[in-house]
């Protein structure tokens, strides 16, 4: 048994879980990963665009790594090099589940070779990806995995709750997988030529929409949510800047 001091807490991984609309900033959140640490992306979506606004404290743009998932066979090949292979990555970013989520329930569909999912499938899907975020989760370095949003309303009060787009269980147990869950969006502030587009993080559940901060020191809602600002709001006494 091994006895650690909670003091030494800073030196832990931050496991973020961003979530919202398309076109509020998940993909730029978890590539701002890449300003402080060595960051790898493994990029479902294909839309690494908004990653040209990144600046480094320099004005440049980072250069950053990533690999294209098109399938589940690619996330466990991701993964057993992150795991198993000598690296000097200190961040990973999964963007996003939703659609590895669909790629891993199109294998599926494709091997047992039926036109819809049956109860046994969604089973074996829902253990496929809970098992694949808590092995990236455990891995030794910072974790940011995105997802789109759905909503669902209550089957008794018809209150409607805001949770990550995702099939089955796994929907509403993967937020207990991560320290930080965010309800990213965007909001209008100024007037006239002032105004402006400001992208927004809930850092908090508002009963409508799910999200978390375990360390219970982030603002209620967090503008231009990046890797760093939430780093330096967790452990204001230490920093990552190192590569």
């Amino acid at each position: 048994m091994q006895i650690q001091k909670t003091n030494n807490l800073a030196n832990q991984y931050l496991k973020i879980m961003p979530f919202g609309p398309s076109g509020v900033g998940k993909t730029r959140l978890a590539g701002s990963m890449s300003l402080r640490v060595k960051t790898l992306i493994l990029s479902a979506e294909s839309g690494l665009l908004s990653l040209q606004n990144l600046k480094d404290e320099n004005g440049l743009t980072p250069n950053i790594d990533y690999v294209q998932i098109n399938n589940f066979a690619d996330m466990e090949a991701a993964y057993h090099h992150l795991k198993n292979v000598k690296h000097d990555y200190k961040g990973v970013a999964i963007d996003s589940l939703t659609e590895i989520q669909k790629a891993c329930k199109d294998a599926i569909m494709e091997q047992t070779k039926k036109d819809a999912m049956e109860m046994r499938d969604w089973g074996v899907l829902a253990h496929k990806i809970e098992r694949m975020v808590r092995a990236f989760r455990d891995l030794p370095m910072h974790v940011i995995v995105t997802a789109l949003d759905d909503s669902e309303a209550d089957k008794i009060t018809g209150e409607i709750k805001v949770w990550p787009a995702l099939q089955g269980s796994v929907q509403k147990q993967l937020p207990a997988y991560f320290d930080i869950v965010l309800y990213t969006f965007t909001r209008e502030v100024g007037e006239g030529s002032d105004r402006k587009t400001v992208y927004s993080a809930l850092t908090q559940n508002s009963g409508k929409y799910i999200a978390k901060d375990r360390s219970g020191k982030l603002p209620k809602v967090l503008d231009d949510p990046t890797f760093g600002k939430i780093y330096d709001l967790i452990f204001p006494s230490t920093t990552t800047k190192e590569k």
